[in-house]
Parts: C-alpha cells; structure tokens; sequence
C-alpha cells in the first residue's frame, strides 16, 4: 500500500496505458450504473487538471525535471516511456512593429463588422468601385459545457 504522502498518493497514477484505460472504462461503468455521482467525478477531474497544471507552470518543477533529464541525453526511455529533449515552439513578438499593430486592429473591425452582417449577405462597394456581396461568418454552434470555479 502506497504511503499517504505526495509522492506517495502520485505514484498511485504510475500505471500502463492499458490500466488508465481501463480506470476510465471502469469510471464510465459506474457512472453508467449510478454508483458514482457525475457532478461529484466531474469537480474531482477538474481538481485534477488543476493540480497538473500547477505542478507543470511551476518554474522550479520545470528546472528539475530538464536538470535531470540532461543527464541521460536528448533520447532516452526510462520507466516504460520514451523521453526526448527538444525545442519548444517559437514565439515571436510584435509589439516593436507599428503596422502590426495596426493590421491587428483592422482585422477586428472587419471581423465586427461581418459579424454584423444579415444572414442573407450584404452588397458593399469596394475601394475600386467593384460591388460584391459578403456574408457574415458561419458560427459553429458550441456545445454545452459545465464550467467549474474551484474555491
């Protein structure tokens, strides 16, 4: 038995793929079934996912965990999973860019004004003198969600 500690109640979750999908198989089951609450396993995944997302912003498990994973260079399995060390994706910023600013700033008015379009499209005249028919964007209805604010 798994000591009740934070390493401990985490190494309960050291499993194969094969048994995480069985633990969702049997989660549904039971939901299924009425011997778990919905709501109750809802709230309690999001829990979760909020305390994965802690550790995983956290600068100081990030630093650890690539300190460590150094060690064994960029490709390595260890623990029945393959690691790599690679670049992350680029990121480029455009704030010193007056004109990118500005295109920003256009596209939103544009996107607001064909928001505002009538279904059945709207004729406008262009700059040259052309006239075209345009149409509002097409929404994608979303489907409904249960939004959780943890306290």
């Amino acid at each position: 038995m798994n000591d009740l500690t934070t390493t401990g109640i985490l190494s309960l979750l050291d499993t194969t793929k094969e048994q995480r999908a069985s633990f969702v198989a049997d989660l549904i089951d039971k939901l299924k079934d009425g011997l778990a609450d919905p709501v109750k396993v809802h709230l309690q995944v999001k829990k979760m996912e909020d305390l994965l997302n802690q550790i995983k912003e956290n600068q100081d498990y990030k630093d650890l965990v690539m300190e460590d994973a150094v060690k064994y260079g960029k490709k390595f399995e260890m623990y029945g999973a393959a690691f790599e060390i690679r670049s992350g994706a680029s990121r480029y910023d455009y704030s010193n860019d007056a004109e990118h600013s500005n295109l920003k700033e256009q596209l939103k008015q544009r996107e607001a004004f064909l928001k505002g379009l009538p279904p059945e499209g709207s004729k406008i005249v262009t700059e040259e003198g052309e006239v075209v028919k345009v149409y509002p964007p097409i929404k994608n209805p979303a489907a409904d969600i249960i939004a959780v604010s943890l306290k």
